[in-house]
Protein backbone atom coordinates (compact mmCIF):
# COMPACT_ATOMS: atom_id res chain seq x y z
CA UNK A 1 0.00 0.00 0.00
CA UNK A 2 2.94 2.33 0.55
CA UNK A 3 5.27 3.35 -2.20
CA UNK A 4 8.22 5.59 -1.38
CA UNK A 5 6.49 6.85 1.79
CA UNK A 6 3.32 7.69 -0.11
CA UNK A 7 -0.05 6.01 -0.25
CA UNK A 8 -1.00 4.65 -3.62
CA UNK A 9 -3.79 6.59 -5.22
CA UNK A 10 -6.17 4.77 -7.58
CA UNK A 11 -8.51 7.34 -9.10
CA UNK A 12 -11.38 6.32 -11.33
CA UNK A 13 -14.87 7.55 -12.15
CA UNK A 14 -17.51 6.25 -9.75
CA UNK A 15 -21.07 7.04 -8.69
CA UNK A 16 -20.75 9.10 -5.52
CA UNK A 17 -24.40 8.79 -4.52
CA UNK A 18 -24.23 5.01 -4.85
CA UNK A 19 -21.16 5.00 -2.60
CA UNK A 20 -23.07 7.03 0.00
CA UNK A 21 -26.01 4.60 -0.22
CA UNK A 22 -23.61 1.71 0.39
CA UNK A 23 -22.18 3.55 3.38
CA UNK A 24 -25.67 3.99 4.81
CA UNK A 25 -26.41 0.28 4.36
CA UNK A 26 -23.18 -0.66 6.14
CA UNK A 27 -24.34 1.14 9.27
CA UNK A 28 -28.08 0.41 9.03
CA UNK A 29 -28.21 -2.26 11.76
CA UNK A 30 -26.09 -0.33 14.25
CA UNK A 31 -28.10 2.84 13.64
CA UNK A 32 -31.38 0.98 14.27
CA UNK A 33 -29.98 -0.65 17.43
CA UNK A 34 -29.10 2.77 18.84
CA UNK A 35 -32.22 4.51 17.48
CA UNK A 36 -30.14 7.00 15.48
CA UNK A 37 -30.49 8.47 12.02
CA UNK A 38 -27.89 8.95 9.29
CA UNK A 39 -28.76 11.75 6.91
CA UNK A 40 -26.89 12.39 3.67
CA UNK A 41 -27.04 15.91 2.20
CA UNK A 42 -25.35 16.25 -1.20
CA UNK A 43 -25.47 19.64 -2.90
CA UNK A 44 -27.42 19.33 -6.17
CA UNK A 45 -24.55 20.89 -8.13
CA UNK A 46 -22.30 17.90 -7.43
CA UNK A 47 -22.31 15.45 -10.34
CA UNK A 48 -23.37 11.84 -9.91
CA UNK A 49 -19.97 10.58 -10.97
CA UNK A 50 -16.67 11.95 -9.75
CA UNK A 51 -13.05 11.07 -10.49
CA UNK A 52 -11.27 10.08 -7.30
CA UNK A 53 -10.10 7.11 -5.28
CA UNK A 54 -13.40 5.51 -4.28
CA UNK A 55 -11.86 3.19 -1.68
CA UNK A 56 -10.00 6.00 0.09
CA UNK A 57 -13.15 8.14 0.30
CA UNK A 58 -15.15 5.17 1.58
CA UNK A 59 -12.54 4.29 4.23
CA UNK A 60 -12.39 7.87 5.51
CA UNK A 61 -16.18 8.08 5.71
CA UNK A 62 -16.40 4.70 7.48
CA UNK A 63 -13.89 5.89 10.06
CA UNK A 64 -15.70 9.18 10.65
CA UNK A 65 -19.17 7.63 10.85
CA UNK A 66 -17.90 4.86 13.15
CA UNK A 67 -16.45 7.46 15.48
CA UNK A 68 -19.67 9.49 15.41
CA UNK A 69 -21.70 6.36 16.20
CA UNK A 70 -19.48 5.55 19.14
CA UNK A 71 -20.13 8.89 20.85
CA UNK A 72 -23.74 9.58 19.81
CA UNK A 73 -26.48 8.30 22.11
CA UNK A 74 -29.48 10.15 20.67
CA UNK A 75 -30.26 12.05 17.52
CA UNK A 76 -28.01 11.16 14.64
CA UNK A 77 -25.29 11.83 12.14
CA UNK A 78 -25.23 14.14 9.13
CA UNK A 79 -22.88 13.81 6.17
CA UNK A 80 -22.94 16.85 3.92
CA UNK A 81 -21.08 17.36 0.68
CA UNK A 82 -20.41 20.72 -0.98
CA UNK A 83 -18.05 22.22 -3.53
CA UNK A 84 -15.32 24.48 -2.19
CA UNK A 85 -16.44 28.01 -3.08
CA UNK A 86 -12.89 29.07 -3.96
CA UNK A 87 -11.89 25.90 -5.85
CA UNK A 88 -14.76 24.14 -7.59
CA UNK A 89 -12.55 21.10 -8.23
CA UNK A 90 -12.41 20.45 -4.49
CA UNK A 91 -15.20 18.75 -2.51
CA UNK A 92 -15.85 19.26 1.18
CA UNK A 93 -17.24 16.34 3.16
CA UNK A 94 -18.57 17.27 6.59
CA UNK A 95 -19.58 14.65 9.15
CA UNK A 96 -21.39 16.05 12.17
CA UNK A 97 -23.37 14.40 14.94
CA UNK A 98 -25.51 15.16 17.95
CA UNK A 99 -23.08 13.44 20.32
CA UNK A 100 -21.58 14.96 23.43
CA UNK A 101 -18.46 16.25 21.68
CA UNK A 102 -15.02 16.76 23.15
CA UNK A 103 -14.57 18.80 26.31
CA UNK A 104 -12.58 22.04 25.89
CA UNK A 105 -9.90 20.80 28.28
CA UNK A 106 -9.38 17.62 26.19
Amino acid sequence: MFKKNKLKFHPAYFNLRLLLEQLTQMFEIKLKEKGLYLKIDVDSSIPREIFHDKNKILQILINLVSNALKFTQKGGILISLRFDQEDLKRLHFTVSDTGRGIKDED
